[in-house]
């Protein structure tokens, strides 16, 4: 938008009524806008335009934590993380455009399984199946790995870590 004035010196630009009045409204519009739109913004969804894509976002205690780096690759040594029995980490697996427009979504590597242990226990996957609870059930260590197509350190794979969570009392 471009500001329209007669310049004043040492008062900056005296903005005519009819362009003070736009801006008003192009303010409020704004304000009204990025309002209602935050509120449905999912946890996972950044606050801002941003240049980096990690292949998952973690939530533990509330506190966001890119996994992996802004190249979509996952990293070694493997994000770590530790839990409290009964609480929990939710998982988010980036998105990409899938199907003949591109225009649906699905998880570009999927949802880590829980190898064959009773420390973590997923209880909730969303209908998207790119984003998981997992709650911490016992004591221990665990290795959440992505199977399925994934860039592990620059390199495609066929399964990736993704988080280690070590469960304490």
């Amino acid at each position: 938008m471009e500001l329209t004035g007669t310049f004043i010196p040492r008062s900056g630009y005296a903005i005519r009524r009819a362009s003070a009045l736009s801006l008003v409204v192009a303010a409020a519009l704004m304000t009204g806008c990025s309002t209602s739109s935050s509120s449905s913004a999912p946890w996972w969804g950044t606050s801002g335009a941003t240049t980096c894509g990690p292949p998952a976002v973690a939530r533990v205690a509330g506190h966001l934590m890119n996994v992996g780096s802004c190249a979509g690759s996952f990293w070694l040594p493997v994000p770590e993380v530790t839990l409290h029995v009964g609480k929990t980490i939710d998982l988010h697996m980036t998105e990409e455009g899938t199907g003949p427009s591109g225009n649906q979504l699905a998880p570009a590597s999927p949802l880590p399984d829980i190898p064959g242990t009773s420390v973590l226990k997923r209880t909730v996957t969303d209908p998207d199946k790119a984003t998981a609870t997992y709650k911490a059930v016992h004591p221990g260590h665990v290795r959440l790995i992505t199977r399925g197509r994934c860039i592990l350190d620059g390199h495609e794979r066929l399964s990736c870590p993704v988080v280690e969570v070590t469960v304490i009392r």
